[in-house]
């Protein structure tokens, strides 16, 4: 293995072990949903999960490549998810049933 693969792989090592040591760790990007079937950028989102046991505030928190959104004064409960969407409205007309979304992000994912 190179050197540079090498120094790569150590420091995402070291990555992976400081954040499973903090609350925010239990916070993942479980679902990115990018380039829909109709190529219509409004129907994009990303869901977060708490896979926590203790509920983890994202106030300040941001999505900052390729899109920019913002969390504000956001608590995300144990075991559960949050959907950032592109376009609100879009999403609430193809998926109903799903009730915690924010979003309305500028940018867009990277197809």
């Amino acid at each position: 293995m190179p050197l540079s693969n090498r120094s790569l792989w150590h420091d995402w090592l070291w990555l992976l072990f400081f954040a499973a040591i903090t609350p925010q760790a239990q916070v993942i990007i479980n679902e990115i949903h990018y380039r829909p079937a109709n190529e219509s950028l409004s129907e994009e989102f990303i869901e977060l999960w708490n896979f926590g046991g203790e509920p983890v505030t994202l106030d300040g928190w941001q999505l900052d490549a390729g899109i920019l959104f913002v969390f504000g004064k956001i608590t995300l409960p144990p075991d559960s998810g949050l959907v950032v969407a592109a376009d609100v409205a879009q999403f609430a007309k193809l998926h109903p049933g799903v009730k915690n979304v924010v979003g309305n992000w500028r940018g867009q994912l990277s197809n």
